[in-house]
């Protein structure tokens, strides 16, 4: 079905033991009402016991613990689409509660997350990388912040980010 302003597409399939995981702009599969990421089943079917709490769906991470970090994919404004939120969820899709969902959104700048990596330590943190300037300090230009994330993040099992290690320097 229609996305609202963008139109039906699958942006990753994710392998689980017994099936995939599907994200996208979707709103329905096999005529029922799904949006953002689904379970699809070994045997084909929707994988009626998970429903996800989201709008749309990017980028999929699969946590040690079951859990599910995705990101969403939607219009930021008239002529540009994108990722810009990481969102936690629980085995049968609804919101992980102690997760603080992520916002890179708030520097503008184009921010976009364009991957997702699961870290395997077990911590259950997971990388969030793309173009983007995270919590920066507001007293300087966030792009020339030397306290902020820039473009890479290792972010905890309840949004906070990890500012231990490693903490990667990528840019120009």
């Amino acid at each position: 079905g229609n996305g609202g302003l963008i139109f039906s597409e699958v942006f990753q399939l994710e392998p689980t033991g017994n099936g995939v995981y599907a994200a996208g702009t979707f709103t329905k599969v096999n005529g029922e009402s799904r949006r953002g990421i689904v379970r699809i089943l070994e045997t084909g079917q929707l994988d009626s016991g998970f429903n996800a709490e989201i709008r749309s769906g990017y980028r999929v991470a699969l946590s040690a613990d079951g859990t599910i970090y995705v990101t969403n994919y939607e219009r930021l404004d008239i002529s540009v689409a994108g990722s810009q939120i990481l969102y936690r969820l629980n085995a049968n899709g609804s919101r992980v509660g102690a997760f603080t969902p992520v916002n890179v959104f708030t520097v503008g700048f184009n921010a976009r997350i364009f991957a997702l990596a699961p870290v395997s330590d077990g911590t259950n943190d997971v990388l969030n990388g793309g173009r983007f300037v995270l919590d920066y300090s507001g007293s300087v230009n966030p792009l020339f912040d030397p306290t902020a994330f820039h473009n890479l993040a290792r972010i905890n099992p309840d949004g906070s980010r990890d500012r231990e290690q490693p903490r990667p320097r990528l840019g120009n």
